[in-house]
């Protein structure tokens, strides 16, 4: 579940931002690196979070 979570979270995140990128500054030419740079730290954020709380939680 934290896999598909990570892959959807990746996605948007990447839509999202190319999206953003395109109507504020429509003539930059690496606007997909910043987007995919942006996707990959948010959702191995997003991955570590979700992994430290259902995965490795101790549970009393």
């Amino acid at each position: 579940m934290i896999g598909v979570s990570n892959v959807v979270v990746s996605y948007t995140i990447n839509l999202c931002t190319l999206l953003i990128q395109r109507l504020l500054v429509p003539d930059f030419e690496y606007d997909y690196i910043v987007a995919n740079i942006m996707a990959f730290l948010l959702a191995v954020l997003w991955s570590f979070i979700w992994s430290s709380q259902k995965v490795f939680s101790v549970n009393n």
